[in-house]
C-alpha cells in the first residue's frame, strides 16, 4: 500500500444537529464494515507505533489533539487531529504512530478485523524490509 491510500476525511456532514450528534453509517462514514472499535484515553506521549498486515483503521480525536503520523516507509506524513470534524483511513501496511498532547485526549478507532495478534508489526526495521520485498 502506498502513502497515497491514507485518507483524510472531512466528517462535517456527519454532524446532524447543533448539540454535536455524530453518525457512522457503515460504507458511508467509514471506508469499509467495522468489525472492532477501541478508545484511546488519559494518555500524553506516543502510542501505537506499528503497522498491520491486513487490518484497516479509521481515527477520530474526539477531544484533545492528537498527531498522526505515517509512513510507507518512504514517505513521511502527518495530520492533527483536533475536533471530530476531520478523521483519517489508514489501510493496511502504513506505519501509524499517534502523538497525544493533552491528558485529556480521546481517541476513537474503528477496524475492519477482530483483535489479531499475529496481524501486527512492530518492529520499524522488520516493516521496511517487508516494504522493500513488495
Amino acid at each position: 500500500m502506498k502513502i497515497s491510500a491514507v485518507k483524510i476525511l472531512d466528517l462535517k456532514k456527519n454532524i446532524v444537529d447543533k448539540n454535536k450528534l455524530i453518525v457512522f453509517e457503515k460504507n458511508i462514514s467509514i471506508p469499509f464494515v467495522s468489525k472492532r472499535s477501541f478508545i484511546v484515553t488519559n494518555t500524553i506521549g506516543i502510542r501505537g507505533e506499528h503497522a498491520h498486515y491486513k487490518c484497516k483503521q479509521f481515527m477520530i480525536c474526539l477531544n484533545g489533539k492528537i498527531e498522526i503520523r505515517y509512513t510507507d516507509s518512504k514517505t513521511n506524513k502527518k495530520v492533527i487531529l483536533n475536533n471530530f470534524k476531520k478523521a483519517i483511513y489508514i489501510p493496511p501496511m502504513i506505519w501509524c504512530s499517534q502523538k497525544y498532547y493533552t491528558k485529556n485526549s480521546v481517541l476513537l478507532v474503528f477496524c475492519d478485523r477482530y483483535y489479531e495478534k499475529k496481524d501486527y508489526i512492530h518492529n520499524f526495521s522488520e516493516y521496511k524490509k517487508l516494504r522493500e520485498n513488495k
